[in-house]
This record gives C-alpha cells, sequence and structure tokens, in this order.
C-alpha cells in the first residue's frame, strides 16, 4: 500500500533508527540527511545523503534533481534544525508542524515570549510562564535580578551549558568566560520546585497524555536529568499543557516537555518541542505504558489505524550512569532478576568526566528496571548504582 510513498529522515542520529525501520516495514522508502557521514540512521535508509541539515534549500535541490517529492517527514528527537523540517513541511504541504512553530519551539526567547504575551502585549491575556528570559550581555544591570538565576543558550538543546548562579559574584565570573559573547544566551530567575518530562501528542488541538516522568537532576550548578522516573498523570500539568497548547494553535503534533512545579504549586513550562523524547526514552515509554509514539504518529500521518492510549502504566526507573574517573561496570546478567532490569545498554570504557550535560552522560548507556513501587524503583536503581566498582588510581 506504502510501495511508492517516499519518508524523509532530516537529522540520521542513532535515534532516528525506530522511525526508519518502521517506516520500511509498512513498505516506505526512506531518504535521510545529516551532515555527519557516520550518523547511523544513513546506513538503515534505503537512499543516504551527506548534507548539513542546516540549510533546507540545499535538500530541496537534492530532492528536485532526483525528481522526489516526499510523502512525510519522520519524527526524529533534534534540536534547533526542527526549523528545517517545518520549512519542508511548509514546502511540500506535507502533515506536520510549520516553520514558525518550530522556531518558536526551538528559540527560548521568543517561546518565552510568547507564553507572555503572545507577541501582542495585551494585558488581558493570562501569563503562562512567570519567569522574564532577557537576552544576556556584559553591560546587565545586576539589580534587576533576584537570585539564584539560570543561564542557558537561547537556541539547543540536552542542558548544554546550562548553569545555575546563586551569587552576583558567580554572576560576574561568567562575565569573564568569552563563551557566552560567542552565542546568544538568556538569563532568568531559577525557578525552583520538581522537574519533570513530558510525552504527549496533540491532535486537533487537543492534548492527550502519554507519559509523565519525574526527574532525578544532578546537584547545581549543572541541570542534567539523571534519571526518569514513571508517575501517574498529573491533572494540573495537564490542564495547564492545554492552555500552552491553546495560546501557541498547536494542532497536530508529538509533544515532549519539560516542566517544574513550584513548592507552592504552580507549573511551569522549561520548554516544549514538536518531537519525540530523546536520550533512550522511546523505548522506556514503550516498556512503561505499551506505546511508541514515533510509531504511532507515522501510523496515523499514513491513515493507517494508530493509538495513542496508554495500555498500562508500570512503575519504572530509567537510570543513566554518572560517576566520574574510572569504574568497572556492574554485572547485569547476575542482577537483572533481583532488580527488574527490563533492558539496558553499558558504554563504560573509559575515564568517566563530571557529568554536566546531555553529551557527557548519553553515550555511557542506561538501565531500564521495573518494580512495584516509585520508591521500590528508586530503591533498586542505587543498589544498581553499588554494585559498580571505581577503580583506584
Amino acid at each position: 500500500m506504502n510501495q511508492n510513498k517516499i519518508a524523509l529522515i532530516i537529522g540520521a542520529n542513532s535515534e532516528s533508527i525506530i522511525a526508519i525501520k518502521h517506516a520500511k516495514a509498512l513498505g516506505l522508502k526512506v531518504i535521510a540527511f545529516d551532515a555527519n557521514p557516520k550518523a547511523p540512521g544513513l546506513k538503515e535508509a534505503d537512499i543516504s545523503y551527506n548534507i548539513d541539515i542546516i540549510n533546507p534549500s540545499n535538500i530541496i535541490q537534492t530532492l528536485s534533481k532526483e525528481n522526489i517529492t516526499p510523502d512525510i517527514i519522520l519524527p526524529v528527537p533534534i534540536g534547533r534544525y526542527l526549523i528545517t523540517i517545518g520549512a519542508l513541511n511548509d514546502y511540500y504541504n506535507l502533515n506536520g508542524f510549520s516553520y514558525k512553530m518550530a522556531d518558536i519551539c526551538t528559540d527560548k526567547l521568543k517561546f518565552a515570549s510568547a507564553l507572555v504575551d503572545n507577541g501582542g502585549g495585551c494585558k488581558h491575556i493570562k501569563n503562562l510562564r512567570d519567569s522574564n528570559s532577557l537576552l544576556f550581555r556584559l553591560d546587565l544591570d545586576l539589580n534587576q535580578f533576584k537570585f539564584p538565576l539560570i543561564i542557558k543558550p537561547r537556541f539547543g538543546s540536552g542542558s548544554r551549558d546550562v548553569l545555575v548562579l546563586t551569587t552576583a559574584d558567580e554572576l560576574k565570573e561568567i562575565y569573564k568566560n568569552d563563551k557566552f559573547t560567542k552565542e546568544d544566551f538568556l538569563i532568568e530567575e531559577f525557578i525552583n520546585g520538581i522537574e519533570y518530562g513530558l510525552d504527549a501528542v496533540v491532535i486537533d488541538g487537543k492534548f492527550h497524555h502519554i507519559l509523565i516522568r519525574e526527574k532525578q537532576i544532578t546537584s547545581l550548578p549543572y541541570r542534567q536529568a539523571i534519571a526518569n522516573i514513571s508517575i501517574d498523570e498529573i491533572p494540573a500539568i495537564s490542564i495547564y499543557m492545554q492552555k500552552i497548547i491553546n495560546r501557541l494553535q498547536i494542532d497536530n503534533y508529538l509533544l515532549n516537555a519539560d516542566l517544574i512545579i513550584t513548592q507552592d504549586g504552580r507549573s511551569f513550562i522549561i520548554e516544549l518541542a514538536t518531537r519525540p523524547s530523546g536520550h533512550y526514552l522511546s523505548k522506556f515509554i514503550e516498556i512503561t505504558t505499551g506505546i511508541n509514539p514515533t510509531k504511532e504518529w507515522i501510523n496515523k500521518s499514513l491513515n493507517l489505524p494508530y493509538n495513542f492510549k496508554p495500555k498500562f502504566r508500570k512503575n519504572t526507573i530509567m537510570r543513566y550512569f554518572d560517576f566520574e574517573g574510572d569504574w568497572i561496570a556492574a554485572d547485569f546478567d547476575l542482577l537483572k532478576d533481583s532488580l527488574g532490569i527490563i533492558d539496558y545498554r553499558c558504554e563504560i570504557n573509559s575515564t568517566l568526566p563530571k557529568v554536566i550535560d546531555g553529551s557527557t552522560i548519553m553515550d555511557r548507556g542506561y538501565a531500564i528496571i521495573e518494580a512495584n513501587s516509585k520508591e521500590e524503583c528508586i530503591k533498586n536503581a542505587n543498589k544498581l548504582i553499588s554494585n559498580f566498582k571505581r577503580i583506584k588510581r
């Protein structure tokens, strides 16, 4: 049925393989683009192009030369280059998010501004994000800030270069680092509370919950997740997300969002992306709910039967390996039955740096553990970590 249909992959990272294999199983021809010639998805696709995906016109020209018109762009967890997917959706009139929507969701300054007043400055529109984001500049007036503060890149994901500053002296030290002048950074008041990751889908403007994950985070000043714990849907967050969807006029997309519930119970969105979760969470979501959002979205886009409603909600934790130094991995085969290890990947084979962002932890692997309760999940994950042995030098 789908033999003559063309699917594009924009950004052929390792997590694109889920979408590629499912599309090929449905009979689609998959064409992948990535600037990295070693990108794993390039080998999995039917046709591959080693092209920088920052410029959609390069992709359009390549497809035009081959007389190819795509039918679908497959969902992949990428960052700022979602704007390229949006531009291609617009150009080919495909089902998916627009360039404008991708630009808002991948530009943290535009995103924050849209949730304050939707760009119109209307006093009657309720603020949906109670923290002002300002471009970081060397001439900023320190008196306008209340510490602690958080500084982060305007573009990008994976907690790259995100720092929490607790004093004016720490901020002054940032002024001395030229890294923070080579690209746009934002500075805003740090919102304290419990952080969550959310996986959902919007269909005809309506929010549909798939899974919410409570995060365990590194110690300050960094803000990298070291674990995701499945929990029940939080109604207040679902209501809040529907308000954001209404404000941004989000229609039919997968959603991945990071949020905080403050100590006084307020919901605060950190960021939102029109894509599936990365960091191997697709496997975690499927184990926990019986649903793979990427596969279901492809089915929906092809007018095939689909289902985003969770079949169940298991008590699970996805634990990453956040040590520093030289370690010997735990014996997973020995421990898997007693600790409820459902799936794991361990690539610890060199000296490990300090965990400060996604790039410093994700290549090490993970363990997915199922137990009878959230508390038991955390307990078993800690037992697993204690079975890693440090090598003393």
